[in-house]
């Protein structure tokens, strides 16, 4: 919850610990989808008999394809269409109808109405490093693979393990590799990713585990720190990392909450008063139903139907406030790379300044202060290249936006997990955090 660039409300913090409910996704399983002629690898039956097919990237920037124990190269695998080239950062991304080449790009309702490719012209994220402070990333999805640099493991032994998979699909939104015929694109496409792990694969953390996450970052070159957490406790020691966080040059941004539906309470981190507080939309005029609505929400994103990457080279459709925040916190680092003299509110003011208003005339509750505008952002800092118009449907009207409220497949397609809140084993006087896939 932002403040104005340089005028900050401090209340007093009780102390207590925070609990931490990641936003809730939607996901189902896209691998089968991808058509078999591109460069997903086509797998014989026999093939799937053993296992898992993975592609897996080698230290000299190859593709291999693993099938349970065998690995082979993607040209032994892939029978028809163009193989998987990944490009030295400064190459122009190939675009294919005025759209990147990745499999998926057609899927990413988020990237057209931001007109990814118009503000990848000026900014791509390359020199900035993103710290997702969640369940973990999958740093062998090749999706991923190429931006990943050292993490940290709070809770758990490995930052690049994800057995829940929000932490892998936060980070392919916000920097996929893009123009590598594969997967999806994230919008800061060459910002590095940095894995810090504080929920474990059994879906338990602790308001500290996210605290020490967030110095550590800070500590090891973030320069913008992706929060997709919520809860409804705040907590004076995570609420000091922020601040030092903020302090020390670095953007912090947090999902608004997915509670609306379920009595609407004030959540935290997002209430903090130096963060980005992120709600979710589901087309550029419409709140997505489960967004928390509140003084704390400074702008929104796209959150509804957002494809991206999962944990083993897959791809899946997931819903939430977490799925918005990493867009803002990549636009963050798009600014961060033209103009690195922005304090973190000179940032925030920026992208707040440049929102599309909709709902009520001015700020409100649902929006914050619109959606977000990161061409227009940029375009204050850096000349901008002319924007290219979306195609327009049959009855002559452009079209964004999500198939359906907050619907990334049909009901009976999608898998929710609504886990109970995790409270064993727990040191007397903590609460836990817990995560939801």
């Amino acid at each position: 919850m932002l403040h104005g660039t340089k005028r900050f409300r401090h209340g007093s913090a009780a102390l207590t610990a925070l609990i931490v409910l990641i936003a809730s996704i939607l996901l189902v399983d896209t691998a089968s989808a991808a058509p078999a002629s591109a460069a997903t690898p086509v797998a014989t039956p026999a093939d799937r008999d053993t296992g898992t097919v993975r592609l897996v990237r080698t230290p000299d920037g190859a593709l291999e394809v693993q099938t349970g124990p065998r690995t082979r190269t993607v040209g032994e695998v892939v029978a028809e269409g163009p193989d998987v080239a990944f490009r030295p950062a400064g190459d122009p991304l190939p675009l294919v109808d005025g759209l990147v080449d990745d499999l998926m790009r057609r899927n990413q309702w988020s990237l057209d109405l931001l007109q990814a490719e118009t503000v990848w012209a000026t900014a791509d994220g390359e020199g900035q490093v993103i710290a997702v402070v969640d369940t973990g990333v999958d740093a062998d999805h090749p999706d991923l693979a190429a931006r990943m640099v050292e993490g940290l493991a709070v809770r758990g032994t490995d930052p690049t393990v994800d057995g829940l998979g929000h932490g892998t699909h936060v980070a392919g939104i916000a920097a996929a590799v893009a123009g590598d015929a594969f997967g999806t694109a994230g919008l800061a496409h060459r910002a590095q990713i940095m894995p810090v792990k504080v929920i474990d694969d059994d879906g338990l953390g602790y308001a500290s585990d996210v605290a020490e996450g967030v110095l550590w970052a800070v500590d090891n070159g973030a320069t913008v720190i992706n929060l997709s957490l919520a809860g409804t406790q705040r907590s004076t020691v995570l609420d000091a990392a922020i601040s030092h966080a903020v302090a020390q040059g670095v953007v912090v941004v947090a999902a608004a909450g997915n509670e609306y539906r379920d009595g609407n309470p004030r959540v935290f981190p997002a209430a903090h008063e130096e963060v980005i507080a992120v709600a979710s939309i589901s087309d550029p005029d419409s709140r997505s139903s489960f967004s928390s609505v509140g003084d704390w929400v400074d702008i929104a994103a796209p959150g509804s139907s957002i494809l991206s990457a999962r944990p083993g080279g897959v791809h899946g459709f997931a819903s939430g406030t977490s799925m918005a925040t990493p867009l803002v916190a990549a636009a963050a680092a798009l600014v961060r790379q033209v103009a690195p003299e922005l304090t973190p509110a000179e940032v925030g003011a920026l992208l707040t300044d440049t929102a599309i208003d909709v709902g009520p005339r001015g700020r409100d509750d649902e929006f914050g202060h619109g959606t977000m505008d990161v061409l227009a952002a940029l375009a204050e800092i850096a000349p901008q290249p002319e924007a290219e118009q979306p195609e327009e449907s049959a009855d002559g009207e452009a079209s964004f936006g999500a198939d359906g409220d907050d619907a990334g497949a049909d009901e009976d397609q999608v898998q929710r997990w609504d886990g109970p809140l995790r409270t064993e084993g727990r040191p007397a006087g903590r609460l836990p955090v817990v995560a939801g896939r």
